[in-house]
């Protein structure tokens, strides 16, 4: 009976042992890709919410400069209408230790907007008609530079015209 006691106790403590190394990796420093992972999560939130501000953050300081507050006045519900359903999904790349640039690239979902469609659509598009647009996939590479501690996107304005379905400018 006691050998038995000694064993669970032994196996108790093992156990624990093993979830607490494993709660400390878990809770480690991220890494550089991942932490850049993380900012083209928040880019595609404040993309999505239509948040100047929080866009201003997470991209490089050239860029942050550029965006001027709330420029886009009424356009803002309509944005937020057509970005509705775009999405980032990491596909590749790895940042390398001591970097201060790097690359990754992920799939955006975003509505397949052409022209026409915009202009069939009209001024004040109804949510359902947007709705009813197709979506569609599209490969990007996204361009990070390291400002300070923090990974910001060094190439916005290709990942906002593919979460809005435009043709990027080759």
């Amino acid at each position: 009976l006691n050998k038995m006691k000694m064993t669970k106790r032994i196996f108790a403590v093992a156990l624990s042992c093993v979830m607490a190394f494993s709660l400390a990796a878990c809770g480690g420093k991220k890494d550089d890709t991942s932490k850049a992972k993380d900012v083209v999560k928040k880019f595609m939130t404040a993309l999505k919410n239509v948040d100047t501000e929080g866009i201003k953050k997470i991209v490089d300081k050239k860029h942050a400069d550029e965006l001027k507050n709330d420029s886009l006045g009424e356009q803002k519900e309509l944005m937020k209408k057509f970005l509705s359903k775009s999405a980032a999904t990491f596909k590749s790349g790895e940042i390398k230790k001591d970097s201060t640039t790097g690359e990754l690239k992920f799939e955006i979902t975003h509505l397949k907007l052409t022209t026409e469609k915009m202009l069939k659509l009209g001024k004040n598009p109804k949510p359902e008609d947007i709705n009813k647009l197709e979506t569609g996939k599209t490969e990007i590479t996204v361009k990070f530079v390291k400002e300070g501690e923090e990974w910001k996107i060094s190439n916005p304005e290709e990942l906002l015209r593919t979460a809005m379905g435009m043709k990027s400018k080759k």
